[in-house]
């Protein structure tokens, strides 16, 4: 099983949420990445937009990208998704601000700039970096 980070601005999480979490869309430039994803693997969703916290994970439910042609439901034409379900989803509030947390994550403790780290829409988590967000995610959801 892999752990996805995926970025998205907060009107397309809304919209995501809307839908109840069922899919992720792609966008073109990462669909030959996002179709090594498969059934089983996790996604923790970063929301960008002057927000920079992680809001919620979902679970892939099918293997690889679908295609959704020309409809979509995000202000961008994604012409793929991810199938997903919801397994953990944070009160706004309760929201995790990447900020506390960018000297302990492998993927940016060495970077001048974590901000352009977190522009890329999906990329695979280190076991290390998933286990400590899902940890403080679950936290945050019990807490």
């Amino acid at each position: 099983m892999k752990t996805w980070l995926a970025v998205e601005r907060l009107e397309n999480w809304l919209s995501d949420k809307q839908s109840g979490f069922n899919m992720f869309g792609i966008p073109e430039h990462v669909s030959k990445a996002a179709s090594k994803a498969e059934a089983g693997d996790q996604i923790i969703v970063y929301v960008s937009s002057n927000i920079s916290a992680f809001a919620d994970v979902r679970t892939i439910t099918h293997d690889g990208i679908k295609k959704l042609g020309f409809v979509s439901r995000y202000d961008d034409v994604y012409p793929y998704c991810l199938q997903t379900e919801s397994l953990l989803t944070l009160k706004r509030e309760a929201w995790i601000p990447i900020k506390g947390m960018v000297n302990n994550l492998e993927l940016t403790k060495s970077s001048k700039d974590w901000r352009q780290i977190m522009r890329h829409a999906l990329r695979v988590l280190g076991t290390k970096d998933a286990q400590t967000i899902m940890s403080r995610m679950e936290a945050a959801k019990h807490g």
